[in-house]
Order: structure tokens, then C-alpha cells, then sequence
């Protein structure tokens, strides 16, 4: 549970910070996404039990297909590298709008007791593929059995053709109908009758051999920036934070507001003490498909989702990797966390809880304070109210996933407030 001191923690954090933030904050011009408000169903946010085998996506339904997929083929020998990289190539399918070859992909990836992050991305906008040239890295440096074209021949030959639209996808496409109407293609792959794929309907199974060969043929190291830089933040020598997004900009109260909110298909794999855990996104500026397949053609050079690694200095074997999305401002959210007290939390429960914590963001234009009224409590909104501020209601801000690790648990997090699954086997 949560405790009194840690409430009182955060609303002196709001109230010493306001008059900070409202000489440091970059200009906005869109609200945060407006969903209306459910008490969210009781679905399980962490695996209780400890898990040798675990997957974290949108849709259970496509991480028992994978599960199974992987059961039905161990005679292929696959090792770690090439789960990874097999899980990456069905998210394309699954995610066609976030998870397509011309996405950006960051990720962590532990492996051999060794834990790496990588940022992937094209140097321009033209159409190149830097996913399949992130899963293409992975296989190489962390040994797979397979290249990637031998992986996509697998898929393209005995994969089921079982792809699941997600609750977030269809919303994607709901949202794009008109657009999506008036192009012959994307309309007949994602329409029908009236209306567009609804959740849980079936995607069409894309082969993926042709790209893979294509991309095999024409890359050019050249075309793609691969980065393995974080930020470093240390909050009073009791934690340190590597993250994508520089939190000492937010210690001086400069905030990193986007124009729009920021999207991205998380996913991640784990296998014994092996760590895989993913974002990928892109701008899609046009609603076209890549070479006629179902993937959305976008560019890769648009603001990332935040994504951090925290360790204790005092706790070795203790450490978080957090990813925020689904927000105009992700790295606030994380920033945030580490204010309320990130490092005394030393159970998965305890991590579980300020998950599901009441979120807050400032934004500007007009300057307010952006609060998920839903989810505080009667203190808390009387604290609020003494601030010279406007305060607006959201009903969700952002979505946080992770990956906890101590010496008694360890497993994937996801976060309540939207549609996500576990596979803990």
C-alpha cells in the first residue's frame, strides 16, 4: 500500500514545482487524448509467481498463438536472439501502423547478464526499414541460429494465419476511416462491409520473405543511425536513472511537450534470465502502405517514447526498466516516479501500486495542470485546488510498462489503464 507520507510526498513536489514550471514550460497546442473514464477491470498487471517464459503485449489471443508457435517448432533449435527477433516480425502483422519496416525501434535486451539499449532509426525520410534493420543487429550480435530471411521464410511458411486486431489498432483505424476510404488498397485490406476491423477480428496474413530479401539487397549501413546513448540522472546518490529522455531538464523545470500525443506498440520477451522489452513507432503523415503490403508507410525521424533503466547503488540485484507512452509529454510521467520515492519501493507490489497512482501533467497555452481526478483521493484534490492554476481533468494519461527485477521477483509490468497482456508460464 501506498502510505499518508507518500501523498503528502507528491503534493509538496506539485506545490514547490508550479512556480518553476510556469517560467521554464515549452509552448503547446493540442490537448492530451480524451477517453471516457471506467473503473478499469481487475486484469493481472504482474506475474505472481516467478516465470521462466513470459511475453507482454496488447492481445493475449496473439501471445498464445506465438507461445504455441514456438512449442509446435523447437526442432528448429531457436535460440534467445531468434525469439526475439520471431516476436518482432509477428508485431509487425499485428501492428501494422507502429510495428512497420519504416518504424523507429528502441529497445533493452539483456542477455548473458549483460543489458544493452538500443534507438534505431532512419537518417532521412526516405523509405527504408530500420525495424528489420534493428531485429537484423539483434541476430548478429547476440548470436541467432537463423538470419532474418531464414525467420521470415519460417513465418511466411508455418506461422498460423491467426493475427488479431487489438483494442488500440482498431481504434487506430476507426479513427482514420475517411482516410482510409479513399484509398482502394487500404480499403480493402482494413474495411469491411461499412465499417473498419474491430477489435479481436482477424488481420490478413502479410508474407514478409519479398521485404526481407528486398531489405537484405539495398541496405546501406549508411541509411541508419543506431544509438546506444542514455541520459544519466541521479536523484540524491539513492538511485540512478538512464533514460532516452534527458531528467535533468525536468529537475529544471523544462518540460519536452509534444505537439501530439506520442504512440507506440510495446511488446516485450522474456526466457530464463534473458530480457527483451520494446517500443517502436512512427510519424504517418500520409496513410499509404509499404511496396502494397498491409504495413503503413511512415518515417522513423519523430519523437520518441520515454524509456529508462534504474538501478540502486546500495541493491545490486535491484533494477526497473520503465517505457512511457500514449502522451504528449512520456519522460514527465517517468520524471514523476522518481520524484514520488522510486527508490524505497523494494517489492513488485509496491511498484504495481504507484502504477496505478493518480498521473499528473502540466501543459501551457493555457498554463494548466492536467490531473486524473478519477483516481485521487479527497486530500489530494483539496491540494490541488489551492494552486493558481487551472486544473483539467484527464481520464488516462500515458501508459507505463516495465520490468522489475530483485533477488526474490522478477517479471514484466503493464500498466492498468489500457489494454495490455501477460503470458507467464
Amino acid at each position: 500500500m501506498i502510505t499518508n507520507n507518500f501523498f503528502a510526498f507528491i503534493f509538496l513536489f506539485i506545490l514547490s514545482g508550479c512556480s518553476l514550471f510556469i517560467n521554464g514550460i515549452d509552448d503547446d497546442i493540442l490537448n492530451e487524448e480524451a477517453e471516457s473514464y471506467k473503473r478499469p477491470k481487475e486484469v493481472a498487471t504482474f506475474c505472481k509467481k516467478p516465470s521462466s517464459f513470459s511475453l507482454m503485449s496488447e492481445n493475449n489471443r496473439n501471445q498464445k498463438i506465438f507461445k504455441s508457435f514456438l512449442e509446435e517448432n523447437k526442432s528448429k533449435k531457436f535460440t534467445y536472439a531468434d525469439k526475439v527477433a520471431l516476436w518482432s516480425l509477428v508485431q509487425m502483422n499485428i501492428r501494422p501502423d507502429l510495428s512497420s519496416p519504416s518504424s523507429k525501434m528502441q529497445f533493452f535486451i539483456k542477455v548473458n547478464n549483460r543489458t544493452h539499449f538500443y534507438h534505431v532509426y532512419s537518417k532521412d525520410k526516405s523509405s527504408s526499414s530500420p525495424y528489420l534493420h534493428a531485429l537484423d543487429l539483434v541476430l548478429k550480435k547476440y548470436r541467432g541460429n537463423h538470419s532474418l530471411l531464414d525467420l521470415a521464410k519460417i513465418i511466411d511458411n508455418h506461422y498460423p494465419n491467426q493475427f488479431y486486431v487489438t483494442k488500440r489498432f482498431a481504434e487506430f483505424l476507426s479513427s482514420n476511416k475517411n482516410k482510409i476510404s479513399q484509398s482502394k488498397q487500404l480499403k480493402r485490406l482494413y474495411i469491411r462491409g461499412d465499417e473498419t476491423l474491430k477489435r479481436n477480428e482477424r488481420i490478413r496474413k502479410q508474407r514478409i520473405t519479398t521485404l526481407v530479401s528486398h531489405y537484405l539487397r539495398t541496405k546501406n549501413k549508411a541509411n541508419y543511425a543506431v544509438s546506444n546513448y542514455l541520459f544519466s540522472y541521479k536523484r540524491n546518490n539513492h538511485i540512478n536513472a538512464e533514460c532516452n529522455y534527458d531528467m535533468g531538464l525536468y529537475s529544471s523545470s523544462i518540460y519536452l511537450i509534444h505537439k501530439k500525443v506520442i504512440k507506440s506498440n510495446s511488446f516485450g520477451l522474456r526466457y530464463d534470465n534473458n530480457l527483451f522489452m520494446a517500443d517502436s513507432t512512427q510519424a504517418l503523415n500520409k496513410l499509404t502502405t509499404v511496396n502494397k503490403t498491409i504495413y503503413f508507410n511512415g518515417e522513423s525521424q519523430t519523437r520518441s517514447p520515454a524509456m529508462c533503466k534504474f538501478s540502486l547503488p546500495l541493491n545490486k540485484s535491484w533494477y526497473l526498466w520503465l517505457m512511457s507512452s500514449q502522451s504528449r509529454d512520456p519522460g514527465q510521467h517517468l520524471f514523476h516516479l522518481i520524484e514520488y520515492g522510486l527508490q524505497d519501493m523494494n517489492k513488485i507490489s509496491q511498484i504495481d501500486s504507484l502504477l496505478r497512482f493518480s498521473r499528473h501533467l502540466f501543459l501551457k497555452s493555457p498554463i494548466r495542470l492536467i490531473l486524473e481526478s478519477e483516481r485521487s483521493n479527497q486530500t489530494q484534490l483539496n491540494e490541488l485546488l489551492k494552486l493558481n492554476m487551472p486544473i483539467y481533468n484527464a481520464d488516462k494519461l500515458a501508459r507505463i510498462w516495465g520490468q522489475y527485477n530483485s533477488k526474490k521477483e522478477k517479471s514484466f509490468l503493464i500498466d492498468q489503464r489500457r489494454q495490455g497482456n501477460l503470458t507467464c508460464r
